[in-house]
């Protein structure tokens, strides 16, 4: 809770205190009271200068119980409108002028974020549409939710800060900002000023308390007040971030692809495909289910190196389908936009520096098991043992601790840090990273796999050698610039790093190559390449039209629509690919263990045909197997194709099994099956269910309906699969 102030601070009367604390799901939250008395107060909203709203302080809080404040019930909760003063009028939606007052007292003080939130929330409005159209949507769901609960960046979240500090500080109009709440639902503008001044708050411009830092970041992504994003057909929504963190992210994504919207996917990785060994286990599983729908419904694709663009056209030619447009836009060397950092040593002896106490080697990284960091342990282990501690510099590992280290840890602990010489640093900020750079004698980024390497580009852009691996992107970072180790050869490492240590002239030769011939690559060209890439795929499509759906089906396919709980790695993946779940393209709840809900009365079914270049058959015979719950007994479910067919059934049964007899249709240029899917009642379910259900949908099936054998062969593999 935050810090409550005594009756003495509060502004107005000293018989008065309260609080305003922060905004939540579009509401202002706060407590007022009146000094030894328990009646409730009353307290006025006032926007724009003119009162919108009053509550009674009158809630319980069992803080304010805890500090003192009567018995806690002096809490308020007051609904943000959304702008509009008493006679109707909508000045631009601002909280300018917001202030909370006590009746008959004065004003309540608000928090120190609730402050600058407010400051930000008023700048920020979303684009005028007479100021043009967007091409352009940023996805910063994950950016913004990431930024709850971290302040210092690294990886996805450092890229994602420099491109949206590149394209909020610019003037066009034509590429705007969206976001999901975490626990889902659509796409509502975060509008351009807000999103620059949350930035230059990240990195130090009119800063927000670390302590305040999450409270913030909470106001300022609220998506209570925002607007829905006007995200329209022939546009891009582009995500930028981690696309595997929110699980409803792909199937909005596809949904959106429905309408017509074209779908760009940046793509850092896909280490939890080739290598989930050096992963999280608890995210593996969720990154390949996300990505598998990801892959069939993204219409660009941009990797930042073009080893991850290798990597990711061998995933299309291992499922067997040709490759989406991939197109590789390496990342900056440069630690922020506009870094000026030039070679030489460290301006002067920092707090960190002077704590460090001598010379070092720095290591940049989350410390997890793909980093690498027991490898440079044992060589620093052996480095003591030649030269003694007097010889041999101290290593500095910047980062936090990840996962799968415990080993790591353990050792550390043992070995107390080899007697000081290896030293953490959790959290280092870019202040802290810019002392370091500078600082150290040269870097070492010993990683067992990158799709770009940060730290690498970094450290040349600050002058200073970088020993790093000569495996995946690594290379691509760093150029003739680094020297390169291989990262399971403990030997090679040592050999290297010992050799740049204790030869000055071989580190000198090698920094004087950097400083007269490297040519650093900065922000500014990444941003620029990304949004070429986008312009260029937007310039070849049509504007609006019919989009093939994004699976295929062969003839004789019998697909099972549940959802899989745990995928362990690419050949599972294979065998269950959570992506023909996409069949089920509007209407539909996410998949559960038992199959896919009908969210309401009304659905579509809807996929492409994949006849490996073979005329499409002429009839299809599509079977749907569902179960039909207590409440639709006797319902009458009606499935329409596209071509025109239909059929109507009566659910007699728990189980049924609906079948079609369609023609082939048309979608974007290629066969397609389009059918919807009418339940002609719908009742609420019992408790303690809240969702609007209307058909379990189990298992589709499609079939050549002048195919007699492939018929057979269907009907009896979804027989099988209804007694299973």
């Amino acid at each position: 809770m935050n810090d409550l102030p005594s009756p003495s601070d509060a502004e107005g009367p000293a018989l008065f205190e309260g609080f305003a604390d922060r905004i939540r799901d579009g509401a202002l939250i706060g407590w007022a009271r009146r000094v030894g008395s328990l009646e409730p107060v009353t307290v006025h909203l006032h926007l724009h200068g003119e009162r919108v709203a009053s509550v009674l302080a009158d809630r319980y809080r069992d803080d304010l119980e805890a500090a003192g404040k009567g018995q806690g019930r002096h809490g308020f909760e007051i609904r943000l409108p959304d702008g509009r003063l008493p006679d109707g009028r909508l000045p631009n939606g601002r909280l300018d002028g917001l202030r909370v007052a006590i009746a008959g007292a004065g004003d309540v003080p608000m928090s120190a974020p609730l402050r600058c939130a407010i400051d930000d929330l008023s700048a920020g409005q979303p684009a005028d549409p007479a100021a043009g159209t967007a091409a352009v949507w940023l996805d910063l769901s994950e950016f913004l939710f990431y930024l709850r609960t971290h302040k210092t960046l690294s990886g996805i979240q450092r890229v994602q800060c420099e491109i949206v500090r590149i394209v909020a500080g610019a003037t066009s109009s034509r590429v705007r900002f969206c976001m999901t709440p975490p626990e889902g639902g659509e796409y509502v503008e975060v509008p351009t000023t807000v999103v620059g001044r949350l930035v230059d708050r990240l990195t130090g411009n009119a800063p927000v308390p670390l302590a305040d830092w999450g409270a913030y970041v909470g106001m300022i992504a609220d998506p209570a007040r925002r607007a829905k994003a006007a995200i329209a057909p022939g546009q891009m929504l582009f995500v930028l971030g981690a696309f595997w963190v929110f699980p409803h992210t792909p199937a909005l994504l596809a949904v959106l692809r429905g309408r017509g919207v074209h779908i760009g996917v940046c793509i850092y990785d896909l280490i939890p495909l080739y290598h989930p060994e050096y992963c999280d286990p608890g995210m593996v599983g969720g990154f390949l289910s996300a990505f598998s729908t990801v892959s069939q419904v993204a219409d660009l694709i941009l990797t930042i190196s073009h080893h991850t663009a290798a990597d990711v056209e061998r995933f299309y030619r291992r499922i067997g389908q040709p490759p989406k447009t991939i197109r590789p836009v390496p990342l900056a060397h440069e630690l922020a936009n506009g870094a000026t950092s030039a070679p030489g040593p460290a301006a002067g002896p920092s707090s960190l520096l002077r704590l460090i106490g001598g010379p070092f080697v720095l290591c940049v990284g989350t410390i997890e098991i793909r980093k690498n960091h027991g490898y440079l342990l044992a060589i620093w282990q052996e480095l003591l043992r030649r030269h003694g501690p007097e010889a041999v510099p101290k290593l500095v590992l910047a980062g936090r601790r990840g996962w799968r280290v415990e080993g790591f840890y353990d050792a550390l602990e043992t070995t107390r840090g080899l007697d000081r010489h290896v030293l953490q640093i959790g959290d280092a900020d870019d202040a802290d990273l810019e002392a370091l750079y500078r600082g150290c004698l040269f870097t070492v980024f010993p990683s067992l796999y990158e799709g770009w390497g940060l730290p690498v580009g970094e450290s040349l852009m600050h002058g200073k050698l970088c020993i790093t691996s000569r495996s995946s992107a690594m290379p691509e970072a760093g150029g003739e610039f680094a020297a390169y180790l291989d990262p399971r050869d403990q030997a090679d490492g040592l050999r290297t790093i010992e050799a740049f240590l204790f030869d000055d002239a071989r580190r000198a030769r090698m920094e004087e190559a950097i400083r007269t011939r490297f040519v650093p690559r900065r922000w500014s060209e990444v941003v620029n390449n990304v949004f070429s890439e986008i312009q260029a795929y937007l310039a070849g499509c049509r504007d609006g039209g019919e989009r093939p759906p994004p699976v295929s089906l062969k003839p004789g396919a019998v697909v099972r629509l549940r959802r899989l709980d745990r995928l362990n790695g690419f050949d599972d993946m294979l065998r269950r690919p959570p992506f023909l779940r996409l069949i089920c393209a509007q209407g539909w709840h996410p998949s559960d263990g038992a199959g896919a809900w009908m969210d309401g009365p009304n659905a579509l079914l809807s996929f492409g045909l994949d006849t490996a270049g073979r005329p499409a058959p002429a009839r299809l015979r599509v079977h749907l197997h569902v179960v039909r719950p207590s409440w639709a007994r006797d319902a009458a479910v009606t499935m329409t194709s596209a071509c025109g067919a239909s059929a109507i059934t009566v659910l007699e049964d728990d189980e049924t099994m609906l079948s079609l007899d369609c023609a082939p249709v048309s979608m974007g240029g290629a066969p397609a099956v389009r059918i919807a899917i009418a339940l002609d009642r719908l009742a609420a379910p019992p408790p303690p269910e809240t969702r609007r259900l209307g058909l379990l949908a189990k298992t589709v099936a499609v079939a050549d309906a002048e195919d007699a054998l492939q018929r057979l062969d269907v009907v009896e593999k979804l027989l099988f699969l209804m007694r299973a």
